[in-house]
Order: structure tokens, then sequence, then C-alpha cells
């Protein structure tokens, strides 16, 4: 499991030391580690506040791609809070600014996490595009996030019994919803 009350230790040293020597790009960077573990601990605020502090030093280091992926923690925190139609729309920021840094991963994550909220909702068309560009976009990255798109898909599947049997089938083994692979 870890010790999460010293790799907390170790973050805020590295967050403090960021802000205190101007170390203006690693700041999001240790604002995520930080944010996570915080998170991780239950301090959902603590962890809030640090990813928006995070997003706004990335915003200003014009790091499209810290962008992209602290807007995709954010909108994880919108969700679980209830708000779906905000973190569907910050995901959409997200996938938005990936694009601009040209950052397939994050593409495909952001894509990924839209999918898996539009099937949560049981909007299955949406779903299906959305989870089909992210694998389409891991396979042009040579499957580096492929399991994530696949594992929310199988465990969606399994919750809501919405998907139809093929695109999960297509999905879980690599291939575009409908799509038999060998």
């Amino acid at each position: 499991m870890g010790d999460l009350e010293g790799a907390l230790q170790v973050a805020k040293k590295a967050w403090d030391l960021c802000q205190s020597r101007g170390l203006e790009s690693d700041l999001p960077i240790a604002g995520l580690e930080l944010s996570a573990l915080s998170i991780s601990k239950g301090e959902i605020d603590v962890g809030r506040d640090l990813l928006n502090k995070s997003l706004e030093a990335a915003a200003e280091r014009s790091n499209v791609v810290l962008e992209a992926q602290i807007l995709v923690n954010l909108a994880g925190l919108r969700e679980v809070s209830g708000d779906r139609k905000g973190a569907l729309e910050t995901n959409t920021r997200a996938l938005q600014k990936a694009q601009m840094g040209k950052t397939l991963y994050v593409q495909a994550r952001a894509l990924g996490e839209i999918g898996r909220m539009w099937l949560a909702a049981g909007v299955i068309k949406d779903a299906r595009t959305s989870l089909s560009a992210a694998l389409d976009i891991d396979k042009a990255n040579h499957g580096s996030g492929s399991h994530a798109v696949r594992s929310g898909v199988s465990s969606q599947r399994r919750a809501h019994r919405r998907l139809p049997q093929s695109v999960g089938d297509g999905l879980q083994n690599g291939g575009r919803p409908g799509e038999v692979v060998s």
C-alpha cells in the first residue's frame, strides 16, 4: 500500500520548493502529484484547490498538454460531486487542449472519459463514438493506454448492462465496437 503520509510530506516539500524558488514549469506537475495524494487521503477540497492552482500555472506557461491532463482530473472531481454536465464540458475542454498540444495519450484519455460518462448516462450512440475515437487514437499510438479504455467499457457494461455485447467484445479484444478481432 505504501506510506501515504510520507508521500504527502515529500509532495508538499516539492510544491513548497517550486513556489519558493519560482520553478513555474515544475509547479503544476508537483501540484498534480500533491492533489492526487490529498484526494487519496480524503481531502477533496484541498485536491481541487491544488488542481485549480496547477491549471493556472500550466496556463501561464502555455503548457496545453499539462492543462489538458489537469482538466481531465478536475472533470473527475466535478463528476463525483454530481455535476455530470460540468464534468462533460471540462472533459471536452481537456480534449480541445490535448488536440492543440497534439498529445495522443491525453486525447485518448479525454475521449475515453467522455465515452464513459455518456455510457453511464445511457447515451449509447455518443458513448460508442467517443470510445471508438479513443481506441483509434490508442491504436495509432501503439496501444499505450488501451487497457484503461477497455477496462472502463467492461466495468460500465457490467454495471449498467446498457452497452450491447458486440460493442464491449470489440473493445475488450482491442478492436472497434462491433469488430471481431482474432
